[in-house]
């Protein structure tokens, strides 16, 4: 058994698994986060929207299925072929960044053509994002035991919280040196590099199974010999269909509200805030990298905290947390959206980076406490994330001048629900 004093078994498999995934993941964000802003810049009005939504529908249908198709892969394998999906993405991006809609006579420029090619390239950033999370997730629940549960979480969501803070000082730095088209071939080249260190991740060997409270163990539980994908996509609605598993909706939910909210809308506030200011395209994009760096540094802290809290009340003391961060992100989404001020941009970015941490901590170490074999209900809780960012996003496109009123009805109502999730599990842990 190992101490708090001593490194867990299959640490260092996790901490390379984690690095190389850090870095992969941060280029992944930086594309993410500077695409809708360059695509509506460049005249093509709502596209980058369009082609976020589409990460995340995308997304949202493959976490459905990727379990299926994951299962009994090993885990180098599984790993780098979702990498190798997301690597075309970047190159394609250098179209959108040099054709300017109304004033360019290419025809690839031409949106009829430029609206098709983003959003096919969108769905294969999605494909290849859809299984990196589920993959992390269930290799942390395999080199987890029961007594390094919360220090194989922290440090995965301490390097989550990396990727986020990497994502914005990476583009920051390279957008001052190279143009916005050389900074996605660069960063394509990079992911490509990346991708193929994938295959030297180790497959962990599990010491015990992480389960304080077996959930219909018969129902759940997915045999060894069930090697086809029907068979494995059955198990999965089981799973999501289960009454047991529906008191985690709401945290499964919240989570993608957050989310959707940093990669959909937070960039809205910082063109806002900056609306008055006489700032070049270059100079915007890099001032919004720099309010991603922040969002990053609260994902890290939030990643440490939320560790120390598990550590060291073992309760649900990181859910009522999480409630209490909501009703800041409230508060100051309400002022920023009357005031002009970065600062207090900064400011909502740094608690949204801190609400969001705290969410996917609380959601996945709670699936890795409950099931024995997670990964059915890891791809149901990021269905459910990603269906509920692709939300946030369509709403912030199709409805942007009520976009203030539905958002502060979003979160107080997923605030609202959060505590219900907190009623349930604080009277199952009495029963």
């Amino acid at each position: 058994m190992a101490s708090c004093f001593n490194i867990p078994p299959n640490f260092w498999k996790l901490f390379y698994m984690n690095l190389i995934l850090t870095f992969h993941l941060s280029l992944c964000l930086a594309l993410i986060a500077l695409l809708p802003q360059i695509a509506e810049q460049n005249g093509y009005t709502d596209l980058g929207k369009y082609s976020i939504m589409t990460v995340y529908l995308t997304e949202f249908f493959f976490n459905i299925i990727a379990p299926a198709y994951l299962k009994n892969r090993r885990f180098n394998h599984a790993f780098l072929f979702q990498a190798i999906l997301v690597v075309p993405c970047f190159f394609v991006s250098d179209y959108l960044v040099n054709c300017r809609n109304g004033n360019d006579t290419s025809w690839i420029c031409q949106p009829s053509v430029m609206s098709p090619l983003s959003i096919s390239f969108t769905f294969l950033l999605g494909v290849g994002l859809a299984g990196y999370f589920i993959l992390q997730n269930f290799y942390v629940s395999q080199c987890a035991s029961h007594e390094s549960s919360e220090i194989m979480f922290s440090t995965t969501y301490i390097f989550l919280g990396c990727s986020s803070m990497l994502s914005g000082f990476y583009a920051k730095f390279m957008l001052k040196l190279v143009s916005r088209s050389l900074f996605f071939w660069v960063s394509g080249f990079i992911e490509l590099i990346l991708s193929l260190l994938f295959y030297f991740i180790k497959t962990p060997i599990k010491s015990d199974i992480l389960m304080d409270c077996k959930i219909n163990q018969e129902e759940l539980e997915i045999e060894k010999e069930q090697n086809t994908i029907s068979q494995n996509i059955q198990n999965i609605f089981k799973t999501m269909i289960d009454k047991s598993s529906l008191i985690y909706y709401p945290l499964f939910w919240t989570s993608g509200i957050i989310i959707g909210f940093e990669y959909g809308l937070l960039y809205q506030y910082i063109n806002k805030s900056l609306s008055q200011q006489h700032y070049d395209l270059q100079t915007v994009n890099e001032i919004t990298a720099s309010v991603y760096l922040i969002v990053g540094i609260a994902q890290i802290l939030g990643a440490l905290l939320n560790g120390f809290i598990k550590k060291l009340f073992k309760s649900n003391s990181n859910i009522i947390l999480y409630a209490n961060i909501l009703c800041v992100v409230m508060f100051i989404s309400l002022v920023d959206s009357f005031v002009y001020d970065l600062t207090l941009t900064k400011a909502l970015g740094f608690f949204l980076g801190f609400a969001d941490m705290t969410g996917q901590f609380t959601s996945s170490i709670t699936i890795s406490e409950q099931y024995k074999d997670p990964l059915s209900i890891y791809g149901v809780y990021f269905s459910m994330q990603n269906f509920s960012i692709a939300y946030m996003i369509a709403q912030a496109t199709f409805f942007q001048h009520l976009h203030l009123a539905y958002n502060l009805c979003i979160i107080t109502l997923s605030q609202i629900t959060v505590n219900v999730s907190i009623h349930y599990l604080n009277k199952k842990k009495h029963e």
